[in-house]
């Protein structure tokens, strides 16, 4: 984008058609650019520097520590509400990522594998136990 511009990061979500999470050079935007000529066309005139500067504060925002984007670990620790954690174990969730929100959530239930088998009960133990 930085070397092509605006125009061409259209020309390749409309190429492709790969949302953000699938291929990163679309952009945040990659979805909206695809489904909406009006938002696409309104997109490839933007100022290229304001992109990049609004970019760069939407990226320090949401990535601003070495743990899952969001809640800080302070305002994670608050929350008194049940949760029941899943992890992933594929290019998109780390297990890791399911660990630190066990430890932050006090009212966490942590299941140990990603399958049907292993899950589905334990869900459906704990929403019976849930009591909001």
């Amino acid at each position: 984008m930085r070397d092509n511009g605006l125009e061409r990061v259209v020309a390749l979500v409309r190429s492709e058609g790969k949302p953000f999470g699938a291929d990163p050079r679309g952009g945040p935007w990659a979805s909206p650019i695809k489904r909406d000529a009006d938002f696409a066309a309104a997109y490839a005139r933007h100022d290229q520097r304001q992109y990049i500067a609004t970019c760069e504060r939407m990226r320090d925002a949401l990535f601003d520590r070495d743990t899952a984007p969001g809640a800080a670990p302070e305002q994670l620790m608050r929350v008194a509400i049940p949760a029941f954690i899943v992890p992933g174990h594929d290019a998109a969730h780390a297990t890791s990522a399911a660990r630190y929100l066990e430890e932050c959530l006090a009212q966490s239930t942590y299941v140990e594998a990603q399958t049907e088998a292993a899950t589905n009960p334990r869900l459906l133990e704990f929403l019976r136990g849930v009591r909001l």
